[in-house]
């Protein structure tokens, strides 16, 4: 007898519906899906705060990455969802943590994105140009 498979959670549902807009280039639609106040974390900058001012950045600085999620962790207590996986652009293939917080009306309050690589991977991709 197979275990029953257990079923996606929100914040499961809504961390994939990022990645399947992120893959398909349509930053307005991610940024629809932050709270009013919400931010997001990129590696190497300040928080970028509000639907217009993250759709914005993600079309400035996201256009040439494709996003490969692999490993989902929901912690319902702390209404959050943290994915491993990795990011491909042009110049880099590097591994990343994004981590998901959620407010009560389901929207995302904050996502940080952390790279996950050695100090000198790190450093080299500080100095592509952008």
């Amino acid at each position: 007898m197979t275990a029953p498979q257990q079923l996606e959670t929100y914040q499961e549902a809504a961390a994939r519906q990022y990645f399947e807009l992120f893959n398909s280039n349509d930053f307005t639609a991610i940024g629809a899906l932050f709270a009013k106040d919400g931010q997001l974390v990129p590696p190497f900058d300040e928080a970028i705060v509000g639907p217009g001012a993250i759709t914005t950045y993600l079309e400035k600085e996201a256009g040439s990455m494709t996003v490969f999620p692999e490993a989902y962790e929901v912690r319902l207590g702390e209404n959050q969802c943290q994915v491993l996986g990795y990011v491909n652009a042009i110049a880099f293939k590097v591994g990343v943590e994004w981590m998901f917080c959620f407010s009560q009306a389901r929207e995302i309050s904050s996502l940080s994105i952390r790279l996950r690589a050695s100090m000198g991977d790190l450093l080299k991709l500080r100095d592509l140009p952008r």
